[in-house]
């Protein structure tokens, strides 16, 4: 086998080796809303938006994605010892919250840093946008 003919065989089986190593396309991701979310599935959705945030207790009304998929949260901003507000609020982008649907699962996605817990007993629907919405 010459250079010429190798060559054209090793590009071939480098293509091959690259497709090989590509990692598997992500499934498609619909916005969701909650269906009728007993205490239960709140309690899961607080749990899962306290995990993605760090840990941080997180305060959601009893209506959170049941209207919309989309949920911002605002920090709540640092206090002196006297309980005055320091003035480093507006350094915090506040944290952005999504609920999605994804291969037949439900997710809260946290949109700032790109991670995802897939909730258990919280049961969603893909949320049909109005056609003047968005």
């Amino acid at each position: 086998m010459n250079r010429a003919t190798a060559l054209p065989i090793f590009a071939g089986l480098a293509s091959l080796t690259l497709t090989a190593c590509q990692t598997p396309q992500q499934l498609a991701e619909h916005d969701a809303l909650l269906i009728e979310p007993d205490a239960e599935a709140r309690a899961e959705v607080r749990t899962a938006a306290s995990t993605l945030l760090g840990g941080t207790p997180v305060l959601l009304a009893p209506d959170a994605f049941t209207q919309d998929s989309r949920l911002t949260l605002e920090r709540m901003p640092r206090r002196t010892l006297i309980d005055l507000p320091l003035a480093d609020r507006a350094r915090f982008e506040p944290h952005r919250l999504r609920l999605v649907v994804s291969g037949g699962s439900c997710l809260l996605r946290n949109e700032n840093s790109d991670t995802a817990v897939v909730l258990e007993s919280a049961h969603c629907r893909v949320q049909i946008n109005k056609p003047d919405e968005r």
